[in-house]
């Protein structure tokens, strides 16, 4: 198995500004030996890193961890996309061999259309330039601008985090489940759009459950199909809802009724095609 969505972070950091004491599950540091500790019996032996900081600073830092871990194949960083200096800042990063792409937090910026501003055409093009990989956090409203850009650039990599986070409350005559399975169809047309598999136990408003997540599971194959669908654990984020082993147990027992070739491709082979990982 690769792990395509984990973070790590130090609560001693100011740039985390988004955790807070209340969430008493993710309020502590959570360092790369946890991280492998969590793992190992699992044999995850390759993972991507994923920033959690709207902050270069950290993504400075998972660069130099990933130096000294070898299960780290990948870092996605964050750069300021309204920075003057926004084209140099990428092209450094570039220097890293682990940096793989960028990932603006789009879910937490206020103006749901911040990503369509004409200017950051430049950041795309070198991002498309590079091989590098654009992942989009995102909520359900955001899906329609990531489907413009999808269009716009199609030779920029792009992947959705977490099923684009639809509401998973088991009523799926809500239009709000109708309307996110016609637009994971839509931008599932686009073929430079991959989806991940990860933080959909967080979405789950009740206790989660396989009933509750299958229809979203499938809704998510049936369009991506295994090629273009990716495994993350979304640690530690997904302790808010249950442990490492659950999610992993849930996700194998998912996917079960899938070809075995279709299983690798999604926890394994997908991902070392998109994040270009050698071993």
């Amino acid at each position: 198995m690769i792990d395509c969505h984990f973070h790590i972070w130090d609560i001693k950091k100011s740039y985390y500004r988004w955790l807070t004491p209340d969430l008493t599950k993710l309020y502590h540091t959570f360092s790369i030996e946890d991280y492998k500790n969590t793992t190992k019996p699992f044999g995850i032996k390759s993972a991507i890193v994923i920033q959690a900081a709207d902050d270069t600073n950290e993504t400075l830092h998972l660069l130099k961890v990933a130096q000294n871990n070898k299960i780290i194949k990948g870092v996605i960083g964050w750069i300021d996309f309204e920075s003057d200096t926004v084209i140099e800042n990428l092209r450094a990063l570039v220097k890293h061999k682990q940096f793989k792409g960028v990932r603006p937090m789009l879910q937490d910026i206020e103006d749901v259309n911040w990503i369509n501003n004409p200017q950051f055409e430049k950041i795309f093009k070198e991002l498309e330039k590079n091989n590098l990989i654009f992942e989009a956090l995102i909520k359900q409203n955001h899906l329609k601008n990531i489907i413009d850009i999808a269009k716009k650039y199609p030779d920029l990599k792009i992947i959705i985090n977490h099923g684009a986070k639809p509401i998973i409350d088991g009523d799926l005559k809500d239009k709000k489940f109708i309307e996110w399975q016609t637009l994971i169809k839509e931008i599932s047309s686009y073929k430079n759009v991959t989806c991940k598999l990860s933080g959909l136990v967080t979405e789950c408003i009740n206790k989660h459950s396989k009933k509750e997540i299958i229809p979203y599971l499938q809704t998510i194959i049936k369009y991506f199909t295994s090629t273009r669908v990716i495994w993350g654990s979304d640690w530690p984020v997904v302790k808010l809802k249950c442990t490492y082993e659950e999610w992993v147990d849930l996700s194998r027992d998912l996917l079960s009724n899938l070809e075995k070739k279709e299983q690798q491709n999604i926890f394994v082979n997908s991902a070392k095609s998109i994040y270009n990982i050698q071993s």
